[in-house]
């Protein structure tokens, strides 16, 4: 009769016990980690959710997670313009688990196939040049697929103010930096009614800066391209370190 080997028997039951202990808890340990490092960047929030996965498990124990998806809705910046939605999925990330167990702080040394969708609303919008630019009051932003429209009165100073109405794009900054930020190109300006020409309109565009910054943003990105449905801005971005 064969002999037991109950050293090699008890060895093997806690390999097993660990494995089975990392694909159970390790998951949900880096999901949580993920989102409270998430939460520092954020004034306010409604919903945060983080979802990853590795096929075998095992790998999460190395530090490589296969697939990532993230999720905040109703996101506020200190100095931002709110977000209604950010989404951002990604494949073969690799994780730092020494800082992340140790330091309880999240470093990702890699991930491929990143993608990210911001969605903002018209109202946070207008919340935000309201903010931003103190000379404008009464800002009324309608987003369109086509063209966008802006109504507002502009007071340079206690004793002169213009209603102003706009029609005009939201486009991408030129420039090739890795944070690119939102312009509004006017194609047409009224005040109180009157048509004006193309100097006077860029008058009006070099007094009231028309863009929205993200450069508070946790992770450094890189805008590929923009697109304006009813009553929103969406997003679409590319991780740049």
């Amino acid at each position: 009769m064969m002999k037991v080997n109950y050293k090699i028997l008890v060895l093997i039951i806690i390999i097993f016990l660990f494995f089975a202990s990392v694909e159970l808890f390790l998951p949900s340990f880096i999901e949580k980690q993920i989102i409270n490092e998430a939460q520092n960047h954020f004034l306010s929030y409604d919903r945060l959710q983080v979802n990853l996965s590795s096929r075998p498990s095992f790998l999460i124990f190395l530090g490589v997670v296969e697939n990532l998806d993230f999720y905040g809705e109703k996101l506020e910046f200190e100095n931002m313009v709110e977000f209604k939605s950010l989404r951002a999925s990604a494949s073969n990330i690799r994780i730092n688990l020494f800082t992340l167990i140790f330091d309880r702080m999240l470093s990702i040394d890699r991930l491929d196939n990143e993608e990210f969708q911001i969605v903002i609303r018209e109202r946070a919008i207008s919340d935000y040049f309201l903010k931003q630019v103190p000379e404008i009051d009464d800002f009324i932003l309608n987003i369109k697929e086509d063209k966008s429209s802006v109504s507002f009165v502009y007071e340079p100073d206690s004793n002169f103010e213009l209603e102003v109405e706009m029609t005009g794009r939201f486009v991408l900054d030129d420039d090739d930096t890795y944070m690119a930020e939102i312009n509004y190109i006017i194609d047409e300006v009224k005040l109180q009614n009157i048509s004006l020409p193309d100097v006077a309109v860029k008058g009006i565009v070099e007094e009231i800066n028309l863009s929205i910054g993200f450069h508070d943003l946790p992770l450094p990105l890189k805008f590929k391209n923009i697109e304006t449905i009813s009553k929103h801005v969406v997003i679409d971005a590319l991780y740049a370190p």
